[in-house]
């Protein structure tokens, strides 16, 4: 064996040093340059020791990339929710390590792999960036690496349903995070793409970290203001390669050239101690600098002023990138909101220029949009014919007649439309026309251009029709509901509130029997006890107590994944507001028709059959209301709490009032009458409440009817025609006859044990979102008499 000549080293010596060096906390590339100052025959190898030494530099699989961003109310991810800076969710970040998946699971291939773990996550000015490694031992790890370094993926994160929370704004107010996954279409928009932090080093391709460079110096060729730019490994391995003969010029070239601007320069020098290049004596002479010194300065100078370049390089080269990140993410936000505005202001000008044609569909060209004229420009434009496709044949026949009399110039593209428009209506021959002469008229006058389909217009199909969209609104236009008079009729009732409390059954004591009076004599008696005789016997106090007990009612939609995704309305909200509608309109007819009776054909909603069972019971079924009351138990106990009408008159309400308890009636405005909407409009053709001889506020002239008798009267859009028993049927045609309703609402009670309550969940394996709104309430009298009901009333205008 040949011996080694002094000063020489081995490849496995210098890479077991460079080693050793990482391992006590050096850099890499400082590492590399003092492994090598111990072995000055391979000193000028520096350039070639980041090829060479691999053992220290394989793929590592250290990734960084954003968990969230901040949003706003103005920027709102894809499901229309947003982390707000300003007032950050519980996001659990201190519970570390976090898996890291792909494709939240979802991925034919990868499946539910847990594919590396979250080893950090922190707040910065963008949102909660993490960092995490990747499990080189999965299969699947160069695709990662392959996918991460193309910049296909960016990150979403996850947490399990319980523990979500939102605001009513769609602020995120919980989102303990439990997974980060990488993922090609995110929720998010602007969510930055993945970053590989270290990588290897072969044939000089070098990832960049996330803080090294912005998205925007990605996509423009990995420039800053213009020059190529190195990350701080590569700045920092040039200089290593410089050798023995570097100089401080040389270093500052290295830095000049990796894309460090003058005050990135300054920011570096402040915290590096640069050598001297002489010493001045006392006299103030220069002194030469002794050999290793100067311009040539020895390795191990060269090494200690790279040692104190990493770190310095670091710190201003991130801190840089991190303000240039922000600015970016600002810039992109600023275009979105300008993007939204404008999207808004051509909503109004199309809206005004529909109104002032008096058409359909109509839309303007685009502001600044030229046609597309080939090239590279290949913006999307709306053509001139657009503009003439809400109109007819006949109409733009009018038109043109109207511009040719006020001399106004025809355009080419009008009397274009106006001609295909024509010969589509000719080619569908006479019945198309009002007569006969009409078409052979209209025929004639186009001479020869009789053959159909020869323009390429707005209905041809196969030549124009595939371009013309179908214009959707992006608000639904929603239903007619007639305001609800709840609030009336519970406004004095007693309303409990026993959610969290234990039991199912509320029990609420009731005011009874009072002590009795007894006439009384003087006394002039004592008994055999020498006391004074009682002048009367004693009397009791009554108690007693009414139990209730609140019932479930549930709504429940299942909605598709594409369902939400696709469709032009907030499908999720759109819910959120019809459930909110539906259930207080669900309240009034509870308290109204409500009937728990189930027996066939004495239910009152449902008189001639048997209301449904199961998942499909009616929500008539939940409690009893006062139409029940009225109709049903009030007789049961030999009480008169209904009666048959007539012809509706005004004395129809006098004698419901006079069927409730006689220390019911003594005060008009404690008691409330109600009816469907029949009887209301019946009334206000009543002459005792339409005549103003009679009446001081007629209902010809105002068409509405407060109060009757003194007592507020309600009209209920919850109340419905009923047959001649005041009972609804099955068969619409039995229920022609209108219902009075008269009650003393201090005499009922509401109980809810749970208001309206709102869960969503999705289903993975259906790939759906349930959403179940529910509650629970119950409505009960509190003694007899307490409400009264006048039916089979003729409303009949």
């Amino acid at each position: 064996m040949q011996a080694r000549k002094e000063g020489e080293c081995s490849d496995e010596q210098i890479s077991a040093n460079i080693a050793k060096l990482i391992d006590e906390g050096k850099a890499r590339e400082v590492a590399i340059a003092i492994a090598f100052e111990g072995c000055p025959q391979q000193r000028t190898e520096y350039k070639h020791a980041l090829r060479r030494v691999t053992i220290v530099d394989d793929v590592k699989g250290i990734i960084r990339g954003y968990a969230f961003i901040w949003g706003s109310p103005e920027h709102r991810d894809s499901y229309q929710t947003y982390f707000d800076k300003e007032a950050p969710p519980e996001a659990g970040l201190d519970f570390l390590p976090k898996m890291l998946m792909y494709e939240h699971g979802f991925d034919g291939g990868i499946k539910k792999d847990i594919i590396g773990r979250v080893t950090r996550i922190w707040f910065d000015e963008i949102g909660a960036p993490f960092e995490a490694a990747l499990d080189k031992t999965h299969a699947a790890f160069t695709r990662f690496i392959s996918e991460i370094r193309s910049g296909k993926l960016s990150t979403s994160s996850a947490t399990a349903e319980h523990l979500a929370e939102f605001d009513s704004d769609g602020r995120f107010v919980n989102w303990p995070i439990l997974e980060i996954t990488l993922t090609a279409k995110p929720s998010e928009e602007l969510m930055p793409d993945v970053q590989l932090m270290r990588s290897q080093l072969s044939h000089g391709a070098t990832a960049k970290s996330q803080g090294e460079m912005t998205a925007n110096e990605r996509k423009q060729g990995n420039t800053r203001e213009g020059h190529n730019i190195m990350n701080p490994q590569e700045i920092i391995a040039a200089l290593v390669a410089l050798g023995e003969g570097a100089t401080i010029e040389q270093i500052i070239d290295v830095l000049i050239s990796g894309g460090l601007t003058k005050e990135d320069f300054d920011a570096v020098i402040s915290q590096v101690e640069m050598p001297d290049k002489g010493r001045q004596d006392e006299n103030g002479e220069t002194v030469p600098a002794a050999e290793g010194e100067g311009d040539t300065p020895a390795t191990a100078e060269v090494v200690s002023l790279v040692d104190q370049l990493v770190p310095a390089l670091t710190v201003v080269l991130e801190e840089k990138q991190a303000v240039e990140a922000v600015a970016q993410l600002e810039e992109v936000r600023s275009k979105h909101s300008k993007l939204v505005k404008d999207s808004a202001k051509m909503a109004l000008q199309i809206a005004a220029h529909r109104s002032q044609q008096g058409r359909e569909q109509a839309m303007p060209n685009l502001p600044n949009q030229p046609r597309h004229s080939g090239g590279n420009d290949s913006r999307i434009t709306v053509g001139n014919d657009m503009k003439y496709a809400g109109l007819n044949s006949r109409q733009m026949g009018y038109g043109y007649q109207l511009l040719k009399a006020s001399g106004q110039p025809i355009s080419d593209d009008y009397l274009r439309n106006m001609a295909g428009k024509t010969i589509d209506l000719v080619a569908k021959g006479e019945s198309a026309f009002r007569n006969d002469k009409s078409y052979y008229a209209v025929r004639s006058a186009i001479r020869g251009a009789t053959r159909a389909d020869e323009l390429v217009y707005t209905t041809n199909t196969g030549f124009g029709a595939e371009w013309i969209p179908d214009m959707w609104e992006t608000q639904a236009w929603d239903v007619a509901r007639q305001e609800l008079v709840f609030d009336t009729m519970t406004r004095d009732m007693m309303v409990l509130q026993v959610d969290g409390r234990p039991g199912s059954t509320a029990t609420v004591p009731l005011v009874d029997s009072d002590p009795t009076f007894f006439k009384a004599n003087e006394n002039k008696s004592v008994g055999a006890d020498l006391e004074a005789k009682p002048l009367v016997d004693p009397s009791h106090l009554g108690t007693a107590k009414v139990e209730i007990t609140p019932v479930k009612g549930m709504a429940r939609v299942i909605v598709t994944e594409e369902m939400i995704e696709d469709s032009i309305i907030p499908v999720l909200s759109q819910l959120d507001q019809q459930f909110t509608a539906a259930f207080a309109e669900q309240m009034e007819s509870l308290l109204i028709n409500g009937d728990t009776d189930t027996t066939a054909s004495t239910n009152i909603n449902l008189i001639d059959g048997t209301p449904a069972g199961g998942t499909s019971a009616p929500a008539y079924l939940i409690t009893d209301g006062i139409l029940k009351y009225a109709l049903v138990t009030g007789g049961a106990a030999g009480l008169t709490t209904k009666e048959a009408g007539g012809v509706l008159t005004t004395k129809d309400f006098i004698k419901g009032r006079s069927l409730l308890a006689r220390n019911l009636i003594s005060d008009p405005s404690k008691l409330v009458f109600f009816s469907d909407n029949d009887v209301f409009l019946k009334m206000l053709d009543v002459t005792d409440v339409k005549d103003l001889s009679v009446f001081r506020n007629p209902t010809i002239e105002s068409g509405v009817l407060f109060n009757l008798w003194g007592s507020p009267y309600l009209q209920s859009g919850q109340m419905a025609l009923a047959n001649s028993a005041g009972k609804i049927s099955a068969m619409a045609g039995n229920n022609t006859l209108g219902r009075i309703g008269c009650f003393y609402p201090r005499y009922w009670a509401m109980v809810w044990k749970r208001q309206i309550k709102f869960a969503t969940m999705p289903d993975i394996d259906t790939d759906t979102t349930k959403v179940v709104a529910s509650f629970r309430v119950a409505f009960r009298n509190r003694s007899a008499s307490a409400a009264s009901v006048i039916y089979n009333l003729t409303v009949a205008l």
